[in-house]
């Protein structure tokens, strides 16, 4: 039986994170990400309380206004996916060669969250419902 080298494993493994994983690429992707959110986070908390205001003077009915509810919890990811879709998009018409796999699949991530929540909306049961979403996201 061959032993393993750990060294040698740690240095191929460290140089494969610096040439793979630590590159410009996804330097740019990754504070694309958290700009996006961070806009997104601050955009949600600057709308929170007049959006809140406006669902409870709506005349509806209770089903009707907590999907409300559970929608606007839902901005921060809508923004959140509209913005990394501009990013790439002027990435994209500025031909700045950028490799946007992490960007797209944190798009795909958000835009399965977003659909996976309003999919559940109808469930009565907010635990159950919370559970099915998780579970499934």
């Amino acid at each position: 039986m061959e032993s393993i080298d750990l060294i040698k494993l740690q240095e191929d493994v460290f140089v494969w994170i610096l040439e793979k994983v630590w590159t410009m690429d996804t330097l740019i992707q990754s504070s694309a990400i958290i700009v996006s959110f961070l806009i997104s986070a601050l955009l949600y908390r600057s709308i929170k309380s007049k959006t809140i205001n406006t669902i409870n003077k709506i005349e509806t009915s209770y089903l009707a206004k907590r999907i409300m509810h559970n929608l606007r919890r839902l901005i921060v990811s809508f923004l959140m996916l509209f913005l990394l879709f501009l990013f790439e998009i002027f990435a994209i018409m500025l031909k700045s060669g950028i490799d946007f796999s992490l960007i797209d699949a944190a798009m795909s991530l958000l835009a399965a969250w977003i659909i996976v929540r309003l999919a559940f909306q109808f469930v009565e049961n907010s635990f159950i419902r919370n559970l099915f979403a998780f579970t499934i996201w």
